[in-house]
């Protein structure tokens, strides 16, 4: 399987701030406001390079502490760049190499675990777990091969503008069938408004 080239991706893109972005951070936050431990004092996001959504974070939870990991240098530098504070962490890691991280009140990650094949998947699904406390809330999000994402990414690699050549849509069986394992499901939700369509999952980590 070819990989996609995320240095090269994070080094090309100009805005954090599309439209589509913006239609899955007001979800995003929306679950985490409904569903966050009472305390929710820090923060991880898996593969966040270069982060769409850590101003939206900060701005809504300005004490909070927000780590970043993603193995791309590329995306952890634009993301030290731009956001490196005192309340800030970036960590250059690949998850699959299981890496110590610190326990967080909440891990996400927003179309991840669909970059890697079955085996690894589940394990990138146990890693957000494995770094969650107990009770924390954990939310991923992954595309869903409905008609209207494969006709949408058809024909984007008709044109040659695809750039997610590991890209491996998902259904909610495959997804809950290992995050289920490690908590309790709150909240599903399709978010066909992106046209790419992605799935939301939220779970609370079992104590």
């Amino acid at each position: 399987m070819v990989e996609t080239d995320w240095n090269t991706y994070y080094a090309q893109r100009k805005s954090s701030g599309s439209p589509t972005r913006k239609i899955t951070q007001r979800l995003l936050l929306g679950v985490v406001n409904r569903f966050k431990p009472q305390a929710l004092g820090e923060i991880m996001e898996f593969g966040g390079g270069d982060s769409c959504f850590y101003p939206a974070f900060r701005r809504t939870y300005p004490s909070v502490r927000y780590t970043i990991v993603d193995k791309s240098h590329e995306g952890v530098a634009k993301f030290q760049q731009k956001y490196g504070t005192d309340n800030v962490d970036a960590l250059e890691a690949d998850l699959l190499a299981e890496p110590s991280l610190p326990a967080s009140d909440l891990v996400y990650s927003i179309g991840l675990i669909e970059h890697f094949d079955p085996d690894q998947t589940a394990r990138i699904i146990r890693a957000h777990f494995a770094a969650a406390k107990p009770g924390a809330l954990v939310v991923i999000t992954y595309p869903t091969p409905t008609t209207l994402y494969r006709t949408i990414r058809g024909a984007a690699e008709m044109l040659g503008i695809w750039r997610f050549p590991d890209e491996r849509p998902l259904f909610f069986d495959e997804v809950n069938g290992e995050c289920a394992k490690h908590g309790i499901l709150l909240f599903r939700k399709l978010n066909w408004a992106i046209g790419l369509t992605q799935e939301l999952v939220a779970y609370r980590k079992r104590s």
